[in-house]
């Protein structure tokens, strides 16, 4: 079976927008479990600062989780692409060699027998 460019591209599209929305239904979900047990640990004075912490948690958590993809699509997408120059060109050398040492560091440290602490 061999799929229209104009139609693989549509229903990619389509099912990356599914799978995002149900990532973010999930993870809303998750995080109320999460949010709702981390506010019980707190020590609250009142009823009122409870439910104040718990919206606050709820509201910046799903705000971010809701709207980073959107974030990311305007703002980071083109500079990730492949042949696309780096945003900031010096970030990208430092991370680019500091991750390759660190990584190889890591891999030293945690490969070998003798140990170094």
């Amino acid at each position: 079976m061999h799929l229209n460019a104009s139609f693989a591209v549509t229903l990619g599209s389509l099912l990356g927008g599914v799978c995002n929305s149900l990532f973010i239904s999930v993870t809303n979900y998750l995080y109320a479990i999460v949010a709702a047990r981390l506010n019980d640990w707190e020590n609250h004075r009142t009823e009122s600062e409870y439910e104040n912490s718990l919206i606050l948690k709820f509201a910046v958590f799903q705000s971010v989780n809701s709207y980073i993809s959107f974030f990311y699509i305007a703002f980071l997408k083109r500079y990730l692409e492949p042949g696309v120059p780096p945003l900031v060109p010096e970030l990208d050398q430092y991370l680019t060699h500091y991750g390759n040492a660190s990584r190889s560091y890591i891999v030293e440290f945690f490969t070998s027998n003798s140990t170094h602490w």
